[in-house]
């Protein structure tokens, strides 16, 4: 159970990653990825303890402005609502500099350390990217004894279509000058 500080009582730091990317607004079902990230982190700030010290960091955030910076949670219904507001982003999630980012939030902090990862951790998310540039971020953190665990909300896709070319087989048609019109002036051409 990978809430062990939360249900032992004592006082503990969770970092939760919430991907905000552009892929998690992928229809699933009734919702989105994104709906479902949500919903999963709303039920774990619900089982957190009242000495449970938490930050929220969305993969769109600015290095310097998390969602919810650390701190602990006084009034979860506005916390909540906040949660339900969120939309996707148009920015890709740039791993290494957020996990790097991330490691710095627990600090020294007493009790258990735990990084929550939400995301469909998606392949373009990690195409640029190495193994080497994703150790230094992963070091920090398990020499920290920071547990971290992954919730996948990624749904198996086909492979993308793309359009290669296009080619009018007619006129073109010109906004706000009617077909027919245009179609008579190039002499039925």
């Amino acid at each position: 159970n990978w809430r062990g500080g939360h249900a032992a009582g004592g006082p503990s730091v969770t970092v939760f990653v919430l991907d905000d990317s552009y892929s998690m607004g992928q229809k699933v079902a009734n919702t989105t990825a994104f709906d479902q990230a949500k919903a999963e982190l709303i039920t774990q700030l619900g089982e957190m303890n009242d000495n449970a010290s938490i930050a929220i960091v969305r993969t769109s955030d600015d290095i310097d402005k998390p969602f919810f910076a650390m701190n602990m949670v006084t009034d979860r219904a506005s916390l909540v609502a906040k949660i339900d507001g969120l939309t996707v982003h148009d920015r890709r999630a740039n791993w290494p500099e957020l996990l790097s980012r991330v490691s710095g939030e627990f600090g020294d902090r007493p009790g258990s350390k735990e990084l929550v990862l939400l995301s469909d951790f998606r392949e373009v998310d990690f195409e640029l990217l190495d193994t080497q540039s994703l150790a230094p971020a992963l070091t920090l953190l398990t020499e920290g004894d920071v547990a971290i665990t992954a919730f996948d909300f990624s749904k198996p896709a086909g492979r993308n279509a793309q359009i290669e070319s296009l080619v009018l087989q007619d006129s073109a048609v010109v906004a706000e000058v009617g077909a027919a019109r245009q179609w008579l002036a190039s002499g039925g051409q």
